[in-house]
């Protein structure tokens, strides 16, 4: 197996671009699992300036490679994140996966992408030699060039998540969350995002365009959880039917306006 480590960003393009099946290696967490392809060039990005975390104007701008357990620990990063981090019972996976990771979407479940989609955050990344931005639910359909960093641009939107197990130990089955703005009682700009459903993140636009149409006291849980079991296919798989993944989402759903109840009264 192939191994580079790169010292700058262009470095580590012309790598990528060069060597056929080649994988970035940031935490390790995607690369290590057990459906990890073997043999393929590995370019770690170790060496290049995408760390850690700080403000940017009103925004905060969270470093590719900063590590989750670094999330949990910082006073810079909204409580909805936190909380979203904290759904990991493993330390070692913690403080080991990266944001860049993370948000890439390349495993089959995950704890912050949802999150991060709830807060309308976006990434940002460098290709063809030169950094772009974008919204991240955008950049997921392309994953153009080397994620840089994570930009929460509404870090005081309002943002819940849940999410349900088959085991203690186990990865989540499904991840749900739900971001907006409430404004005199009014949910304005939502999004609402889930993660495990068929390993891939959907993000449900209907669902979203039922919430900022009526205020959090006339929020319906029936009506709402129809127009999510309608939006949405999930696969079974060996540990969990896709008729138990339904009764997890209703559930999530039902938490997720307890919150948005909580906030408005």
């Amino acid at each position: 197996m192939k191994y580079m480590a790169p010292a700058t960003l262009k470095e580590a393009e012309k790598l990528k671009d060069s060597l056929k099946k080649s994988r970035y290696l940031a935490g390790g967490t995607t690369l290590n699992w057990r459906s990890a392809p073997e043999g393929s060039p590995v370019i770690d990005l170790k060496n290049l300036p995408i760390h850690g975390i700080k403000k940017k104007g009103s925004a905060i701008e969270i470093g590719a490679l900063t590590v989750l357990s670094d999330l949990k620990s910082s006073p810079l990063i909204p409580a909805g994140l936190k909380e979203a981090v904290g759904m990991f019972d493993a330390l070692n996976i913690r403080n080991m996966a990266t944001v860049g990771g993370a948000s890439a979407g390349a495993f089959f479940i995950s704890n912050i992408l949802p999150v991060l989609i709830a807060y309308k955050a976006s990434a940002a990344y460098y290709f063809n030699s030169r950094k772009n931005t974008m919204l991240l639910e955008n950049w997921l359909k392309e994953k153009k060039g080397i994620l840089c960093s994570i930009l929460i641009t509404h870090p005081k939107r309002r943002v819940y998540a849940a999410q349900d197990k088959v085991a203690a130990i186990d990865f989540p089955s499904v991840v749900t969350a739900a971001g907006f703005n409430l404004t005199s009682g009014r949910i304005k700009d939502a999004v609402l995002a889930v993660s495990g459903l068929s390993g891939k993140l959907q993000v449900l636009t209907d669902a979203a365009a039922y919430l900022n149409s009526v205020s959090a006291e006339e929020l319906d849980f029936s009506r709402l959880n129809s127009i999510v079991q309608e939006s949405i296919s999930p696969s079974g798989n060996v540990k969990v039917s896709a008729r138990v993944k339904r009764r997890f989402i209703e559930k999530q759903i039902r938490e997720i306006l307890d919150h948005i109840g909580r906030d408005s009264s």
